[in-house]
């Protein structure tokens, strides 16, 4: 048998012995816990071309482990999307309501700051101190919530008029909150949990639904992109002007 299947197979050998066992070549006993030793017994077992050969094998995997692991790292850390705070429910914490497709240069707002029972929401250009366009969320629990206007002190609720389940059904400002479920809204999308609540993440685009009727969101009509188009509640489709953005009100505005 050529000399280096037996180096081999002694390196088996060797390589198996259970930890703190002894093991001898040529008449030299070597302590497996002993560092200095199991060097000296290395090199017996192997020529210097079998031992720079194994240096370079072993370099080549830890170069091949440190790069796949860096490319993992990156490769995570583009795809795993970053945290979003929650939009906190309150009646003293405020938002602006902002569809996407008009780039965020339109607000959800009740037309003209009306105070009155009935009054139309619209799309209007987004005015930081106007409080028409300042809205709260207030949860009534299974993930609801209803969307309160701040210039009427958060009295009033967006409504689906007439507890309609149409297709381009109306959407307005009711004068009272009665926790019925044309004024509980839903949120679809880029959400967080907050004390056991479904709510939008801020800054990133959901679907705002009425839950008295399935698949129905809401909407700017005709994906207009004009001061005062109309607000309504349209089939779900997924485009740009049925996905929304909560931003949060500077204090003291």
């Amino acid at each position: 048998m050529p000399a280096i299947f037996g180096r081999s197979q002694h390196a088996f050998s060797y390589l198996n012995q259970p930890s703190g066992a002894t093991s001898s070549r040529n008449g030299v006993i070597a302590d497996n816990h002993n560092p200095s030793q199991k060097a000296m017994q290395s090199c017996m077992l192997h020529n210097p071309g079998d031992i720079m050969r194994n240096i370079k094998k072993r370099q080549s995997f830890r170069a091949a482990a440190i790069t796949g692991t860096a490319l993992l790292t990156l490769a995570s850390g583009l795809t795993a999307p970053a945290y979003a705070a929650p939009v906190i429910p309150g009646i003293n914490r405020f938002f602006t309501i902002r569809p996407d497709h008009a780039r965020g240069f339109m607000c959800l707002d009740v037309a003209h700051a009306s105070q009155a029972h009935g009054a139309d929401i619209i799309q209007a250009r987004c005015t930081p101190r106007n409080r028409n366009q300042h809205w709260s969320i207030v949860s009534l629990g299974a993930n609801r919530f209803e969307v309160r206007p701040r210039h009427t002190e958060s009295t009033t609720c967006m409504d689906v008029a007439h507890f309609s389940r149409a297709h381009l059904a109306n959407v307005l400002q009711a004068g009272s909150c009665t926790r019925r479920s044309n004024q509980a809204w839903t949120f679809r999308g880029s959400t967080e949990m907050f004390r056991g609540q479904r709510v939008p993440a801020i800054g990133r685009l959901v679907e705002i639904r009425p839950s008295h009727v399935s698949n129905m969101c809401l909407d700017v009509a005709h994906l207009s992109i004009a001061h005062g188009a109309d607000v309504i509640q349209a089939r779900c489709w997924t485009g740009p002007n049925q996905q929304w953005r909560f931003v949060r009100v500077p204090s003291g505005t």
